[in-house]
């Protein structure tokens, strides 16, 4: 959600300036950005295209939006804009640093463009304006975040370069200006800090101790790194296959080399926005094989036919949920605290969302809550503006979830509910939508935390 809005506020100032810095010969603002085709890339490239269609509404200029999948895509749609000969001013987020070339032609040209994002250094001196996020402030945000939990000299630190633009390296340096004592972080909400031991260079080039990788912004990449580096996943596999144990292994990419110690290999490939579907699946499958095998699931291959066809009611699901999910975004920009609530099959996605994804991912103070201890101390913390965010399922535990409703309707005026059962599924038994409720529950609570 920070990414989304960082974008979009860069965006917005960017058009803003569009017309100051546009050319007076020409009629177009061209914007090159990324393919929206997931995440923030979707939303970026959403807020890009409505903000282009507002800004043709208005008649001075025509706005056209035109989407890229590399550095090197941008130069060739460059030198299109060029020859259209109806540019007033280009506004671009470098994907690469190929796309170097297309900047330096617009220049040569005396097209005027703004940078923002991702800023190329060697043509940097080249544009009217260069905007973005504060990169340096992100970094050292980050070793405050490290050094508060733990993070002394003598550990290691794994870093995961997008690519080697600046985005990345200004990261970097802001990281260890912090720790070197050279610049403080500053938090809107709690203040300035400052590094606790101002660290020796040499300190901060030993956490680092090789672990470095450009991986493209590839979580592939990321994950093939890792597991080419730290060998324990490898290693354990190993041991399990010589002491004669019948090993399993899940992994997104074929044949990595954990795959060499499996007697059994499962692999499914997944990008991020729906990964935890691809891992459910994956478990469904397996573990409620064992459970048919064993007598305790005679309905399997019953529910394996019908889960079968999940895919698109899981689409349908996002998509009943993205209205109010956008609207709940906005709303919810600004609140430092939620409490998460859930039971029976869905305690566990109330616990992960509250933890993995609002805490981890989006640093938001989040406190996870099962129904049935609500009212054992968490009651006396619901005020007016606490905000609840309540999953409800469709076991035996649902009750439980009423009764934390009904009473945080009368304190609070910020509730929100997911509720599992307000999605189509194409199951015959209910048992069935128990089953596969947490990753529903993901599906639908995906489209607020992307």
């Amino acid at each position: 959600m920070k990414k989304i809005l960082a974008i979009a506020l860069a965006l917005c100032m960017v058009f803003a300036l569009c017309a100051v810095s546009a050319s007076a010969d020409g009629k177009t603002i061209y914007v090159l950005g990324p393919t929206p085709d997931h995440g923030w890339t979707a939303q970026a490239g959403a807020y890009a295209q409505a903000k282009c269609e507002e800004i043709t509404a208005e008649g001075t200029y025509k706005a056209v939006y035109i989407p890229a999948s590399s550095g090197e895509e941008q130069v060739d749609q460059i030198n299109t804009i060029v020859a259209n000969g109806d540019a007033a001013i280009v506004v671009m987020m470098a994907l690469d640093d190929s796309a170097q070339a297309g900047q330096e032609t617009l220049y040569a040209e005396g097209i005027p463009f703004i940078s923002f994002d991702r800023i190329i250094e060697a043509t940097e001196a080249y544009a009217a304006l260069n905007y973005s996020g504060n990169n340096w402030e992100c970094g050292a945000g980050i070793a405050y975040w490290l050094q508060k939990n733990g993070m002394q000299p003598g550990d290691t630190v794994v870093v995961l370069y997008g690519d080697n633009g600046t985005v990345c390296s200004r990261r970097q340096e802001g990281f260890e200006q912090f720790l070197r004592g050279e610049m403080k972080y500053s938090d809107l909400n709690n203040g300035e800090f400052e590094t606790t031991q101002v660290w020796e260079q040499a300190d901060i080039d030993n956490i680092f101790n090789g672990y470095t990788v450009v991986c493209n912004w590839s979580a592939d990449g990321a994950y093939g790194y890792i597991e080419q580096k730290f060998d324990e996943i490898v290693a354990a596999a190993k041991f399990c296959k010589e002491a004669g144990a019948r090993t399993i292994v899940y992994v997104s990419n074929d044949n990595t080399p954990v795959c060499e110690y499996a007697d059994y290999k499962l692999f499914s490939f997944a990008e991020d926005d729906c990964l935890c579907e691809a891992i459910y699946t994956y478990m469904f499958t397996l573990v409620g094989r064992f459970m048919k095998n064993s007598g305790e699931f005679p309905k399997y291959d019953q529910f394996m036919d019908q889960y079968a066809g999940i895919v698109p009611f899981l689409l349908k699901a996002k998509e009943s949920y993205e209205d109010r999910c956008a609207v709940m975004a906005n709303e919810h920009k600004d609140t430092d605290y939620h409490m998460v609530v859930g039971s029976g099959m869905l305690w566990g996605e109330a616990y992960d969302y509250a933890m993995c994804i609002l805490e981890e991912m989006q640093w938001i103070k989040t406190k996870s809550i099962h129904a049935a201890e609500f009212f054992h101390g968490t009651l006396e913390l619901v005020e007016k503006d606490t905000s609840l965010i309540l999953f409800y399922g469709e076991d035996e535990t649902r009750p439980l979830m009423d009764r934390v409703k009904n009473f945080a309707q009368k304190v609070s005026e910020v509730i929100h509910v997911f509720d599992t059962s307000e999605v189509e599924l194409p199951f015959t038994d209910a048992e069935f939508r128990k089953i596969v409720s947490p990753m529903v529950m993901y599906a639908v609570t995906e489209r607020l935390s992307c």
